[in-house]
């Protein structure tokens, strides 16, 4: 019965899918791969106590992927199960993971009204030192489940004469294995707790309509409440608006306000110690100059006022903002104002050719895990099958406007993983992607800094990550690929730091031996430094681990 439960909402998607999409052009897709891999494992460790042991493991793992699409409706569902065994000095064990993924979107109304479902369940360190050196075959006792669901609906009205609108709704769920308990008994991480939550979230977008010729306005909104089972109720809504009007050709008079609440149920002290009243409630007006030559550009200059009940109250501040869309390939948007937390900045810039693609951004949040899971983050550069992550099985799009296809995604080939908390937290994120594709060579270089205060703990993180991936076609049926990866996490309570950095090396080749069969060589050098451990010694290490794969491929498509 709970394997029921925990695939119910995929079997909905699915059913909702086929069901509205019965009498129409419909084509089902299923492709499928088993991996089968030899791997063997080495560590180098100075302490005496590691819990490290050279070993030999077998992996088997095989995946299948559905792929529904009609003129009406569209479903993916991808599940992988993952079976290893290990041959220690004391015997053998083994273990096994099974991920998922599901998406559909049905289209009531075409442009007009749609809804949609996802969900997905993975794996995750809970250890913030762990979070680099964990996977499968590494600190797997590390690993927590983490399973979501959600669904919403969206409704776009099209700019008319006078109004155009935008609103989007969703519920989300999401949770995770309180894995910590099990392994440490009373003896909990300072860091972490474990999700149990339910939400909401909507955002809506109205815009005057083509009638206003030298007038425009637009407003947002956008709202989230989350229930954490431990932590109470997190409500905030943030609206902005703008009146303009050119008074002189591109050139016009502006007015800007904005409103901000956050609502923490039982966990107001840390956040209001460091931001007062400002944190409850904070609006701000203003009036400025605007230079608006047409839809997709502007540049705009405003002199604000702060209505606060903290110490900004009548304070003021210059804000800035612009959007411009340099040409079909380039295009930026940047602003800069103040919120409840002080200055604060948000920033785009999206640049395309023919070979390269450039994906810069920052931004910054009130937010908390299990609201991130359902978050767009700042996009890669390459898209990729459903459940790979492998640059030599994706793309780079020719185009910025690119629509993701059924069984598409976009990926992030570096990413720093969020810690798995459900306190608020406000995160400040610089992310940047480069990706290169000519001919046989494929390169995807990745760069990120997070910056994350808490709402309950006197704690600061920052993380820090590069990325390169590489992959080089050397022949019609052999590849070459590598991987570097370099990560900081730096962890700070009440002016003690903890620090982990982890760096990772990886060599490979694959053989397509035919179109359904190929195999593969992978060498992977990993060295692990860490400060201090949390909850449990944690020791420097070295890993080097060596793997032969082999590789089935299948796919059926029937109409």
């Amino acid at each position: 019965m709970e394997r029921i439960n925990t695939f119910r909402p995929a079997f909905i998607a699915t059913a909702v899918a086929v069901a509205f999409s019965a009498n129409v052009y419909a084509d089902i897709q299923f492709r499928g791969a088993v991996d089968a891999s030899l791997v063997n494992q080495s560590f180098d460790t100075e302490s005496e106590n590691s819990r490290y042991e050279d070993r030999n493991a077998l992996q088997i793992s095989p995946t299948l992927t559905g792929i529904y699409t009609s003129k009406k409706a569209s479903a993916t569902v991808s599940a992988t199960h993952l079976y290893q065994r290990f041959e220690l000095d004391e015997g053998s064990s083994s273990t096994n993971f099974t991920e998922f993924n599901y998406a559909g979107n049905l289209s009531v109304i075409d442009n007009v009204f749609q809804i949609f479902g996802s969900g997905s369940q993975g794996y995750q360190s809970y250890r913030p030192e762990t979070y680099i050196s964990s996977d499968y075959l590494l600190n797997s006792d590390d690993l927590t489940k983490i399973t979501t669901h959600s669904a919403g609906a969206r409704l776009n009205v099209p700019r008319g004469d006078i109004w155009g609108l935008s609103v989007t709704g969703q519920y989300m769920e999401t949770k995770s294995d309180n894995t910590l308990e099990e392994v440490e008994g009373d003896s909990t991480s300072p860091f972490n707790q474990f999700i149990d939550s339910k939400g909401v979230s909507a955002n809506a977008s109205l815009v005057n309509g083509d009638w206003f010729r030298n007038a425009y306005w637009r407003a947002n909104a956008t709202y989230r409440k989350t229930d954490r089972q431990d932590r109470g109720e997190f409500e905030s809504l943030f609206v902005n608006a703008e009146v303009g009007y050119n008074l002189y050709y591109d050139f016009g008079l502006l007015l800007t306000a904005t409103h901000e609440e956050n609502d923490i149920a039982g966990e107001l002290q840390n956040f209001f110690a460091r931001f007062n009243n400002q944190f409850s409630k904070f609006n701000t007006y203003g009036v400025g100059l605007n230079y608006r030559p047409a839809e997709g550009r502007f540049f705009n200059v405003t002199l604000n006022k702060i209505s606060t009940e903290g110490e900004d109250d009548g304070k003021t501040f210059v804000g800035i903002s612009t959007s411009w869309q340099f040409s079909p390939r380039t295009s930026v948007q940047a602003q800069y104002n103040r919120r409840y937390y002080g200055e604060a900045a948000t920033f785009s810039l999206n640049h395309g050719t023919k070979r390269i693609r450039t994906s810069i951004s920052y931004q910054e949040r009130t937010t908390t895990f299990s609201t991130m899971m359902f978050d767009v983050a700042d996009a890669g550069t390459f898209v990729c099958p459903a459940g790979s992550v492998d640059i030599l099985d994706c793309f780079q799009p020719d185009t910025l406007n690119y629509e993701l296809q059924p069984g598409e995604q976009v990926v992030q080939f570096s990413q720093l993983i969020t810690e798995l908390t459900d306190q608020v937290i406000l995160r400040r994120q610089l992310g940047s992607s480069i990706g290169y594709q000519r001919r046989n060579l494929k390169l995807s270089l990745d760069g990120r800094y997070i910056d994350t205060e808490y709402s309950i703990d006197n704690r600061q993180q920052i993380q820090k990550l590069i990325g390169l991936n590489a992959n080089l076609e050397v022949g019609s049926r052999t590849s070459i690929y590598s991987r570097f990866q370099f990560s900081q996490i730096n962890n700070t309570i009440d002016d003690a730091g903890r620090d982990t950095d982890a760096s990772m090396y990886s060599i490979g080749i694959r053989n397509r031996l035919s179109r359904s069969l190929s195999v593969g060589a992978d060498v992977r050098y990993l060295d692990n430094e860490n400060t201090s451990g949390i909850g449990r010694d944690v020791f420097d290490f070295n890993e080097t681990r060596i793997s032969l794969t082999m590789t089935y491929n299948f796919q059926s498509n029937r109409q």
